[in-house]
């Protein structure tokens, strides 16, 4: 499960590097990928992606990570579900999509 979400991780900022982002805030329900990216890069070699993150968190823009509740962040949660419907490769959204604009709204209440 670590791999799945270090993972997805360092895709999402593999796509924000790329596209020249610099303040970029990524979070995770996952407790364990949260403290080991909190490390940067005196993180645990415990995965073989360890070094690519490491690569990542070193280049020069501000990363911040924070470590959400599942029950809280469920917007997350649905777009692993609206990925299935989509072909494959990268999709990028110019806004929400329908299936997870309730997530959001509710997560944005409740952050609020």
């Amino acid at each position: 499960m670590l791999d799945a979400e270090l993972w997805g991780i360092y895709k999402v900022l593999k796509v924000a590097w790329d596209l020249g982002l610099q303040h970029v805030m990524v979070e995770t329900d996952f407790k364990e990928a949260f403290d080991l990216l909190q490390n940067g890069k005196n993180m645990a070699r415990i995965s073989h992606l360890v070094p690519h993150l490491i690569d990542l968190l070193s280049r020069n823009w501000q990363l911040r990570f924070s470590h959400v509740q599942r029950a809280i962040n469920r917007t997350a949660d649905a777009m692993p579900k609206v990925s299935r419907t989509l072909p494959f490769g990268a999709t990028r959204f110019s806004c929400p999509p329908d299936a997870v604009r309730p997530f959001l709204l509710n997560d944005l209440a409740t952050a609020a």
